[in-house]
This record gives C-alpha cells, structure tokens and sequence, in this order.
C-alpha cells in the first residue's frame, strides 16, 4: 500500500489506513516511533512511518510487519545458547565427571582442559555482548560453531560415534543464535 495511503486520524493512540469498504478505519496500536530514517545504497534516503508495528516505506511503497519477532527470537536463542554453552566452559574448568570422562577417552591431553573451557566461556560471553556489539556476536557465534565441529570431528576420530551427537546439540544453538543474527 503507498504510503500516501496512510492517514493519522489525530487521536495520538491510532493510525488509521485506508482499505476496502468493508474494513476502512482498521485501527493499528502504535507501539514504533512515527518516522525513522536512513541512507540506503545509491545515496537514497528511506523515509520509514510506523504503526503499531506495521511498516510504510516511502521509498518502496509497501506496507507491513516490522522484523520485531525475529529479533525477539534471536534474543531468545542467544540466551539460551550463551547459559548452555557457559554451563558447559563451567563444568570443565571445574572437571565434572560427566565432562572429564569422555575427554580421558578421546584422548584428549590434560593441558588443553583450561584453554578448551575458556573458549567456550569466552564464546558464550560472546554471545551476550553481540546483544551490544554485533560484531562480537558474529565472532563468537562462528567462533563456537568451529569450536563444536572439532569436538565432533575428536568424538569421530576417536571412534565414539554414540556421543558424536553431543558437540552437535552444542552446535546447534550457536548456529541458530548466528542465523538470527544475521536475519535480525
């Protein structure tokens, strides 16, 4: 819909749009600021109006929902990811059973121990500051997602193809933390 369709009606709490006879003067909740603005490629500017979430770009003319849920979600999922990931750095600086135990079996040397559980502290710290500083969220996030692949390729090289599934479930919030993201 153009945007010269929209029209504020006045009242601070609604934005009214045109539509069909049979739905004109839909009300839409405001939730967004009324206008947002930013360089686009070429040297365009963009001219965006909100309402209640629902989009009006005067470059393009189309109306719709705003990205909001996705980054809800990759809020969500960065949460989620870094808690799981930093309990996993956690249980190996404080060599829990559970973790220490397959390492034995891998074979993987006692001095890498700390090193391997402050990368995974750090990524998942990571994570939380990408909230800030999308860059580091990046880094950590494709950090993690290697960090993971070589815990599954030490699980395959070992022969302990049962657990192999193990760095995958870490693996997979981390690449959905980073598809999030880069969608959001």
């Amino acid at each position: 819909m153009p945007a010269a369709d929209v029209k504020a009606c006045g009242v601070s709490d609604f934005v009214y749009r045109e539509q069909p006879e049979a739905a004109r003067f839909h009300p839409i909740p405001r939730r967004l600021p009324d206008r947002v603005s930013g360089a686009m490629p070429g040297g365009r500017r963009r001219d965006v109006t909100s309402a209640g979430g629902y989009v009006v770009d005067s470059a393009t003319g189309e109306y719709g929902k705003e990205g909001i849920t996705m980054n809800v979600a990759y809020h969500i999922v960065g949460v989620v990811a870094a808690l799981w990931i930093g309990f996993s750095g956690y249980s190996l600086f404080s060599r829990q059973q559970f973790v220490v135990e397959p390492l034995e079996q891998y074979g993987v040397p006692r001095s890498w121990w700390n090193p391997l559980a402050f990368a995974k502290s750090a990524g998942a710290l990571g994570l939380v500051v990408g909230f800030f500083v999308p860059a580091v969220g990046i880094a950590a996030a494709v950090g993690l997602i290697l960090y993971f692949l070589g815990a599954a390729a030490t699980t395959i090289r070992a022969h302990s193809y049962k657990t192999t599934v193990f760095p995958l479930l870490y693996l997979a919030p981390a690449a959905a933390t980073l598809a999030l993201q880069l969608a959001a």
